[in-house]
C-alpha cells in the first residue's frame, strides 16, 4: 500500500520547432517555459524515507530565483519504427565520422559503424561505442579540457543513441526520459544496503524513478547486453547515490520479477565471482528506486499528449492538492475517487457499509457507473462538507477507535481526492463480493452474505424478498470488473463473502492478474472464515507467491465450542491449524485475524486474545484488528444487563492488569478499552429480551444451545421468555 508526501514534482513538456534531430537531448533553465505549446504532468511522491531525502536533495540544488524552478539537461527515448530505427543507425554512424575529424587524440574505427541494411541491435558493437564513450568522455578531459567541450556533445549523442538502438524495434508505443539537475553532484546522499533492497526491476507506466547518473554501465546493463569484457576490465559503474536525478516511464508493464536470478545465473556462467567477489551484495539488485507515481491522468493518455513534444521545459515543485480541510475533515473520504465495491448482486456503492447505490453493473458498464449522478453528488457533497448518514458505521468507529476505513484511505489515497466531479476510472483499491457462497452461518450474519442462511432465513421470517440461496455476479459485470477496473494502477484487492477462498471468481482474477504481469505490484487482503486453504486443484500458496502481499484478516471471535456457536459451521480444531498453517508456515502471508465483537464474544476476549497471543505469537501492534458488532442490533453489547457488564467490565479489565505487559500490544489494549467503553456508553438493556429472542429461535433452528456456552447470560433471561414458541406465535 502507498502512501505520497504533500508535495510534487511537475515536469512541463513542448513542442520547439529548432529541435530537428531525431536524437532528442537538451539543456533547459527553467525560469521561463518558452513561447510553444506545453503539457504539464504532475508526480506524487511516495512517503518513503529515500523518497524523502531525494526530494531534499532536488530542493537544496535550486539555481534561480524561482526556488521551485531548476536548471537541467534531460533526453527522451521514445520508441522507434523500422524506418526510424534505420534512422537512428544512419545519425549513429554520421556522428562517428563527426568524432572521428575532431582532434581528440582517439581512434574510432569505421568497425564500430553500424550496418544500415540490417534492424539487428548489433549488440558487440554497441557495447563497443559505450565503451568509448566512457573512455573518452573520462580520458579527454582530464588532458584537454578544451577538446572535450567541443566533443562531448557528440560523445552524449553516442550515448543516447546506443541506449536508445539496444532496445531494437518494439512493438509497444512507450517514451522513457532522464532528468539532470544542475548541482546534483553537490547534494546527494550515498546509498545504504536498505536502500538498494528496494530497487525493483518491474517497469510500471507513470513509474518516477531514481536515475543513475553513472557514466558506464552497471552489472545489470553487462547481463543483459552480455559484455563480458566489462567484467574483465572491471569497468562497471553501479548507481552509488540519491542525488536530483531522475527518469519517467510511460509504456506498459515490463515484468522483470526474475531479473535477480536470470543476473546470478549470467554471472555464475561467466566466473563474474573472479573479478566481482561480491557480485550478490545489494548494490548489485537490479531496477531503480521507485519514489513516485504519475497522477491525475492514465499513462496512455499521458503518452498521447507527449506525442507532438520533442522537449523537456521545466521542472518544478509543486503542492499536493488540499482537500481535506477544516471544513471537511470529518467527512470527507477518498473512496469515491478510488475505490469501488460491488456485492453479489451486481450493486455499486462506496464501500461495504454505505447503501448508497451507485448504479447495477449488470445493467450499466462500470465506466458509466463511475461519473453517474449519485456518485458525482456524493463526491460534491463530501468536497462541501455534508455529513453522510450512509457513513455512520465509519463515524462510529472513529468515535471508540479514532481510526476507520474512512480515515485509512484518506491516508492512503487522500492525494486523489479532487473537484473534477468525473475523475479518471483509476480504481486502486477493489472490493468485490462475487458470490454469497459460504459454508458458514455466523450469526451476525445473514443470507446477502452466505448461501448457508438461507434456510434459517426462511424460517425466521426473514427473507421477504424471496431472494434466492446462491447470489451471483453477472457475467457481464465479471468481465467489465477485467476489462475496465484491473490495471497496473491497482493496489488492492479486498475478498470477502461469502467466503472468497471457495469463490471460482476470486481464482479467476488471481490468474488474470498473474497472467497480465501486473500481480507483483497487487497487495490482495482477504477477510475468510479460514476453514479450508484448499480449493479444487488450485495450489494456493503457490498463487499467492507471485502477488507483492497477501494479509489474511481472519474472522476469529472466540474459540473451542463457543467459536463453533457464534460462527456457525465453524470447526475449530480446523480452524486452529489453519490459523498456525498461515502464520507459521506460509513466511510471504500476514495473518491479522479480525475480531468482531458482539455480545456473546466481548465477555471472552481474555480467552481469545491469550489464545493469540500465546499460540499464534500474535504481539505486534498491528497484528490484531476488531470492529464493534453495530449489527444487527439484536447482538450490540450494549444490549446486555447491568450486571453482565459490570461482569465482563471487571473480567476485561483484570485481563490487562494481570497479563505480562510484554504480551501486552497496543492493539490489544485498544481492543480491550474500545469494547468497554462502546459496551457502557449506552443502556440499551430494554431491548435485552430481542437478543435472548434471537438466539432462542437460533438454537431451535440449529439444534444448538446457547445457554450452556453463556450461563451468565442465560441466568438474567426472564422466566416467561424461555417459552420461545410463544413468543413467536
Amino acid at each position: 500500500m502507498v502512501r505520497y508526501i504533500d508535495k510534487r514534482i511537475k515536469i512541463t513538456y513542448g513542442k520547439n520547432p529548432e529541435i530537428e534531430n531525431i536524437v532528442l537531448s537538451g539543456h533547459t533553465l527553467s525560469d521561463a517555459l518558452n513561447d510553444f505549446n506545453t503539457v504539464s504532468l504532475c508526480y506524487a511522491i511516495i512517503d518513503t524515507p529515500h523518497s524523502r531525502q531525494f526530494m531534499t536533495n532536488l530542493s537544496k540544488c535550486n539555481t534561480h530565483i524561482d526556488t521551485n524552478r531548476y536548471a537541467f539537461d534531460w533526453n527522451m527515448y521514445p520508441t522507434y519504427g523500422h524506418d526510424e530505427y534505420l534512422e537512428l543507425k544512419q545519425y549513429m554512424n554520421d556522428t562517428i565520422c563527426i568524432l572521428q575529424d575532431m582532434p581528440i587524440q582517439y581512434t574510432i574505427s569505421d568497425e564500430m559503424k553500424l550496418d544500415l541494411s540490417s534492424t539487428d541491435t548489433e549488440i558487440d558493437k554497441l557495447n563497443a561505442l559505450h565503451l568509448m564513450f566512457e573512455t573518452v568522455s573520462v580520458e579527454l578531459r582530464k588532458i584537454d579540457l578544451f577538446a572535450f567541450k567541443a566533443a562531448y556533445p557528440y560523445l552524449e549523442t553516442i550515448n543516447q543513441l546506443v541506449h536508445t538502438i539496444e532496445h531494437g524495434i518494439q512493438r509497444d508505443t512507450s517514451l522513457f526520459n532522464v532528468i539532470r539537475v544542475e548541482g546534483n553532484h553537490m547534494h546527494r546522499t550515498l546509498l545504504t544496503d536498505a536502500e538498494y533492497e528496494t530497487f525493483d526491476a518491474t517497469k510500471q507506466g507513470g513509474d518516477l524513478v531514481i536515475d543513475y547518473g553513472t557514466v558506464g554501465k552497471d552489472m545489470t546493463a553487462a547481463w543483459s547486453s552480455n559484455d563480458t569484457d566489462l567484467i574483465i576490465t572491471q569497468e562497471l559503474k553501479q548507481q552509488e547515490y540519491n542525488h536530483a536525478m531522475f527518469a519517467t516511464y510511460l509504456g506498459p508493464t515490463e515484468l522483470n520479477e526474475n531479473n535477480l536470478a536470470y543476473q546470478y545465473k549470467w554471472c555464475e556462467e561467466n566466473n563474474v565471482a573472479m573479478y566481482y567477489p561480491d557480485y550478490k551484495d545489494p548494490k548489485y539488485r537490479p531496477g531503480r528506486m521507485r519514489i513516485g507515481r504519475l497522477v491525475d491522468i492514465t499513462w496512455e493518455n499521458a503518452l498521447e499528449l507527449l506525442l507532438d513534444c520533442n522537449c523537456i521545459c521545466g521542472i518544478e515543485i509543486i503542492d499536493g492538492p488540499k482537500m481535506i480541510n477544516e471544513n471537511n475533515k470529518d467527512v470527507i473520504c477518498a473512496a469515491p475517487w478510488m475505490h469501488l465495491y460491488i456485492e453479489p448482486t451486481g450493486k455499486a456503492r462506496p464501500c461495504c457499509t454505505h447503501d448508497l447505490e451507485y448504479g447495477d453493473t449488470t445493467i450499466s458498464s462500470i465506466a458509466d457507473i463511475w461519473n453517474g449522478d449519485p456518485i458525482k453528488k456524493f463526491r460534491k457533497e463530501l468536497i462541501d462538507g455534508t455529513n453522510q448518514d450512509g457513513c455512520k458505521w465509519c463515524y462510529e468507529q472513529e468515535k471508540y477507535t479514532g481510526y476507520s476505513l474512512r480515515t485509512g484511505l484518506n491516508n492512503q489515497y487522500g492525494h486523489m481526492i479532487s473537484n473534477d466531479p468525473t475523475p479518471l476510472l483509476q480504481i486502486k483499491y477493489l472490493d468485490v463480493r462475487s458470490s454469497n457462497l459460504c459454508n458458514m452461518a455466523c450469526i451476525m450474519c445473514g443470507a446477502s452474505y452466505s448461501s448457508a442462511w438461507h434456510a434459517d432465513e426462511m424460517s425466521l421470517n426473514l427473507n421477504t424478498t424471496n431472494q434466492s440461496k446462491f447470489i451471483n455476479i453477472s457475467e457481464k459485470t465479471e468481465n467489465d470488473i477485467i476489462d475496465s477496473v484491473i490495471s497496473d494502477e491497482l493496489d488492492l484487492i479486498y475478498f470477502a463473502g461469502g467466503e472468497p477462498l471457495i469463490t471460482p471468481y476470486h481464482y479467476e482474477l488471481l490468474e488474470k492478474l498473474i497472467s497480465m504481469g501486473i500481480s507483483n505490484n497487487v497487495n490482495l487482503r482477504y477477510n475468510t472464515n479460514l476453514s479450508t486453504l484448499k480449493y479444487k486443484s488450485v495450489d494456493l500458496i503457490e498463487r499467492w507467491s507471485h502477488f507483492k502481499t497477501v494479509e489474511v484478516s481472519a474472522s476469529i471471535d472466540m474459540i473451542g465450542k463457543r467459536a463453533e456457536l457464534h460462527r456457525y459451521g465453524t470447526d475449530w480444531k480446523t480452524i486452529s491449524k489453519n490459523l498456525k498453517t498461515v502464520q507459521f508456515d506460509m513466511p510471504n502471508v500476514s495473518l491479522r485475524p479480525q475480531i468482531t465483537v458482539t455480545a456473546l464474544s466481548i465477555g471472552y476476549l481474555p480467552e481469545l486474545l491469550t489464545y493469540l497471543i500465546d499460540d499464534l505469537e500474535l504481539t505486534g501492534d498491528h497484528d490484531i484488528r476488531f470492529n464493534m458488532a453495530l449489527w444487527p442490533d439484536k447482538l450490540n453489547p450494549q444490549l446486555l444487563t447491568k450486571y453482565i457488564k459490570e461482569l465482563y467490565t471487571n473480567k476485561l479489565q483484570s485481563f490487562l492488569k494481570n497479563t505480562d505487559t510484554k504480551k501486552i500490544s497496543e492493539s490489544v489494549i485498544t481492543i480491550i478499552t474500545t469494547s468497554l467503553a462502546q459496551m457502557n456508553e449506552v443502556d440499551k438493556s430494554e431491548n435485552f429480551n430481542d437478543m435472548i429472542d434471537y438466539l432462542n429461535k437460533l438454537d431451535e433452528i440449529r439444534s444448538t444451545n446457547w445457554k450452556e456456552l453463556w450461563p451468565e447470560i442465560a441466568n438474567q433471561v426472564p422466566i416467561n421468555k424461555i417459552n420461545l414458541r410463544q413468543v413467536y406465535e
